[in-house]
Parts: structure tokens; C-alpha cells; sequence
């Protein structure tokens, strides 16, 4: 939509100066105060530091090259309760070369960052590695940055709990997974919590991966909006490859959660040098929007579980697909979107795209359009992973590209048109004999059919039922022993 375009432009333009704000803002505050450096590597509280153990007035570095005094290679435990510090930076480069920070926080450990959290900053060689595998780590204002100027961040979420921006009415704290650097994030257990926006693959130099196989991610940010702006809420969110490369991965057993009572939005691919995937199963409970312009895969990973992503209040398409992104489902998995609200008469709508949008072009995205609706309802769809076991086999030498279960509930209509945008790569080489299938019940009807190869759609008109639709073909050699058989047929009528 118009409107949600040019608010997700303004929002782009507020992501990069509240960034850069954050971003000056850590820089300055390091000077405030002396930094402490550790010397050696050993437990948080041991005294292994330069200028003392950090307070919450002081710079913790673990690993850095800025001070000849200080360890380059670092690894600090805390299993105990410390009042933190100013900034914590786990890895710290500089022009004098590349540093090697670990932090590992274990049960009972706690500390809080007054400002900010850095795993991973400064040279292109230089490593942060954050492993929690209990107790609890926070950044009071600003957030995280895994993976910094050009260096490797690495966060390991195993227990406990993380904490980006724990003062949820901080409304400028962010989660940078791959700000301008490479930020990987692996979770299998545990809570991460995040204030701000979560980014992965942020800036154009960034690379962010979030892979949660299990535990919570819980977007926390308050209905708190101490400026004023009107687009507070609307900031709130996850994106997925914002201006770098992102990708988020997600298992069956984790979930992504709102919490206070603010509606959050995922975005995948949200400007148009980004790459974005979110791939798995699972459920995303957050309430506002989905803009997909990048893939969204939906993976049983052998078993019948879905990618629940139903809690949305809408789908949305800000960027045109010039290539194969869209919606995917394989290894049994199965892609559920929030249902569409259709109305009295004739009217079209369209699944897993904006509804003003008048021709669809993500990759196994839909239009459907009622002839005569009798009233108000609402239309769902499903796409099916193919070797699912409640798709039934296709017809004898037709080859299925994709699936979708429709339904439409609280309506009556006399006949809708149905019009699929295939994946063109799957039928490559055969477009010209696709065609579309509507199961019966009992078996697979071939609906007439027409196809528009150049924008990659398919459609049939005046469909009387909803239930399981196919885009199949019939390949090229099944073709021609069709062909064969019937010029055998009529030579053999001919001869009697």
C-alpha cells in the first residue's frame, strides 16, 4: 500500500539516524569515565582489569588492542552477581590490530550496561564470541550490536536470559545482529528479550543471522513514547535483512512473542539491496503487520508441523519481485498466513500480498475472484508442502509445482476466478503445459486453464469449489508418449 510504503521509507530514515545516535553516543560516553581492559583472562570479579573492576561509571573491554596493557585474546566468566558497567564490549579492535573477546555468563552471573553491548567491534579480524548459558545480561538504554565495523560477532543463548534494552521505556535501544559486520545469534534455550527493533543484516555492509531452535524471543517494548512521534509504535519490530543480508531461522519449539501490550510487525527484505529469508516452523505471535518482499520457507524438517505466522492483522508486499522471492513450503512443513475478510458482491482479493495490489508477484501468492458473494467472511489459505501425506498424489504423469488448501468461511458465492503466481523455476522448461488441478474429494479435475508466461500467473474461471489447488504440468516426454499413443489409436481404428 501507498501509505505503508512511505512509512516504512520514514522508518528506514529514522532506523539509520537512531543507529548513528546510539552508535555516537558509545563512542562519547567511552571518554567519560577511565575503561577498563582486561588484563588476563579469568572471573569478572578476579581484578583482572586495568583501572579495577568496572562499575557502572567505567568501559569493560574484554579483548582489546587499545591499550598495551591490555590482553588482545580475552575470556571472562561471570557466575556472579557484579554491578556491570558503563558499556561492555567483548572484542575490541583497533588500528594497533585485531582482538578475541569471550564473555561466558553462567548461572547466578548478572550484570547490566548502563549504555550498550557490543560482541564483536572495530577490525574485520576481530572476533566477539557471548555465551549464556544462565543467569541474566542487560543493556539498560541502548541495546546489542553483535558484529561491529566490520567484525565477527557471535552470541550463544543457551539458558537464562538476555536482556536488549531492559528499560522498556527506552524507546531508542535496537538489536543490531550484523550491523556492519557479521552478527550470528544462536538460541536453544533461554529468553532474549529486546526493547527496540531487532535488525538482522542491518547496514548494506552487514551480514546478521538469528537462528532460534528453541526458547523465546520476546519483543518487550512498553506503550511508552516519550517524544511524541506518531510513529512510535510503528517502529516496534523484526527485520529481516533491512539494508545488509538477513536471515532468521526458526524451530517448532521456540516462538516469537509481544509482550506490554504493543503490536510489533516482522519485515523480511525490507529495502531493495537487502536479502532476506525467515525459514523454519514455529509460531510468530506478534500482532501488526507482515511486509515479506524477500523468502519466507516453511520447514516440517520431516514432520507435519507449520510456520504459524496467523496473528498478523495483515500481509503487505512493499517491493516488487524481480526474482524468486515469495512464500515456500518443503519437508512436509505447511505455511499458514492470517485469513482475508472478504465482502458482499463481487470483489477480488489477493493471499500473501498487499490487497491493492493488481498483479501479484510473489512467488506462490494468489487472487481470488467472487462472482457474487453473498455476504461477509473471511478466505483462507494454506500452502502445502508437496510430499505432505494429506496432499494427494497427482494424476498419473502430471508433475505438481505447488499446493494450496482454500477455504472460505461465514459466505456463500456462485463461482470465483483463481489466479496463482507459479514458481516459474520449478515448471521451468514446461509453462507452456501447465495447467490448474482442484481435487474433488476423490480425485484430481483439471480445470481449463490459461496461462501468462511473462508474469509468471496462471488462472481458471468460473471455480464452483474450495478445497486442495495444484499447479502441475505435464513434462515434456509424458507428452509425447501421449501424442504417440494416440496416433496409435487412430492408425489402429484406420486398419479396422
Amino acid at each position: 500500500m501507498v501509505g505503508q510504503k512511505v512509512s516504512r521509507r520514514n522508518l528506514i530514515r529514522w532506523s539509520v539516524v537512531l543507529g548513528v545516535v546510539g552508535i555516537l553516543a558509545l563512542s562519547a560516553n567511552q571518554g567519560i569515565a577511565a575503561t577498563c581492559r582486561t588484563t588476563a583472562t579469568g572471573n569478572w570479579t578476579d581484578g583482572n582489569w586495568t583501572n579495577g573492576t568496572p562499575s557502572t561509571s567505567q568501559g569493560a573491554l574484554i579483548g582489546s588492542t587499545s591499550d598495551a596493557a591490555a590482553a588482545t585474546t580475552a575470556q571472562v566468566t561471570l557466575n556472579s552477581s557484579v554491578p556491570g558497567a558503563l558499556n561492555i564490549i567483548v572484542g575490541r579492535g583497533s588500528a594497533n590490530g585485531d582482538a578475541h573477546g569471550t564473555l561466558d555468563v553462567m548461572n547466578g552471573g548478572s550484570a547490566v550496561a548502563d549504555y550498550k553491548i557490543a560482541v564483536g567491534r572495530g577490525t574485520s579480524g576481530s572476533t566477539g564470541t557471548l555465551n549464556v548459558s544462565g543467569g541474566t545480561l542487560s543493556s539498560r538504554w541502548e541495546g546489542l550490536v553483535v558484529g561491529w565495523e566490520g567484525s565477527t560477532g557471535t552470541v550463544n543463548l543457551s539458558g537464562g536470559t538476555i536482556q536488549s534494552c531492559s528499560d522498556t521505556t527506552k524507546w531508542i535501544g535496537q538489536t543490531l545482529i550484523g550491523e556492519s559486520g557479521t552478527g550470528s545469534v544462536y538460541q536453544t534455550g533461554g529468553d532474549f528479550r529486546s526493547s527496540g527493533t531487532v535488525h538482522i543484516g542491518m547496514q548494506t555492509a552487514g551480514s546478521g543471522l538469528y537462528d532460534l531452535q528453541d526458547g523465546t524471543l520476546t519483543m518487550t517494548c512498553a506503550a511508552v513514547n516519550p517524544s511524541g512521534e506518531e510513529w512510535y509504535t510503528d517502529y516496534q519490530g523484526i527485520r529481516v535483512g533491512d539494508q545488509g543480508d538477513g536471515t532468521l531461522l526458526l524451530n517448532y519449539t521456540a516462538s516469537i512473542l509481544e509482550a506490554n501490550g504493543v503490536k510489533k510487525y516482522l519485515s523480511v527484505r525490507e529495502t531493495a539491496d537487502a536479502t532476506g529469508l525467515l525459514h523454519g516452523s514455529g509460531l510468530i505471535g506478534l500482532t501488526y503487520y507482515l511486509q515479506n518482499s524477500g523468502k519466507v520457507v516453511a520447514d516440517g524438517y520431516g514432520t507435519t508441523n507449520g510456520l504459524n505466522l496467523t496473528s498478523f492483522e495483515s500481509v503487505t508486499n512493499a517491493i516488487e519481485n524481480d526474482a524468486d522471492n515469495g512464500w515456500y513450503a518443503q519437508n512436509s512443513g505447511k505455511l499458514r498466513l492470517p485469513g482475508v475478510s472478504v465482502a458482499a458482491g463481487d470483489s477480488s482479493y489477493n493471499w500473501g500480498e498487499s490487497q491493492d495490489d493488481t498483479s501479484i508477484d510473489l512467488v506462490n501468492s494468489l487472487t481470488v475472484d467472487f462472482a457474487n458473494l453473498g455476504s461477509a467472511g473471511t478466505l483462507t489459505a494454506t500452502l502445502l508442502a508437496l510430499d505432505r501425506s494429506d496432499v494427494a498424489a497427482a494424476p498419473a504423469g502430471v508433475t505438481f509445482v505447488s499446493c494450496h488448501n482454500l477455504s472460505l468461511s461465514g459466505a456463500t458465492y456462485d463461482s470465483f476466478d483463481l489466479t496463482m503466481r507459479y514458481d516459474d523455476a520449478a515448471a521451468a522448461g514446461s509453462e507452456g503445459q501447465l495447467g490448474l488441478y482442484h481435487w474433488n474429494g476423490s480425485s484430481w479435475d483439471a480445470l481449463g486453464t490459461t496461462v501468462d508466461q511473462a508474469n509468471n500467473l496462471v488462472t481458471a474461471t468460473g471455480v464452483t469449489g474450495m478445497s486442495d489447488f495444484a499447479v502441475g504440468y505435464v513434462p515434456e516426454p509424458a507428452t509425447l508418449v501421449v501424442i504417440g499413443l494416440g496416433a496409435c489409436l487412430s492408425l489402429c481404428r484406420r486398419c479396422n
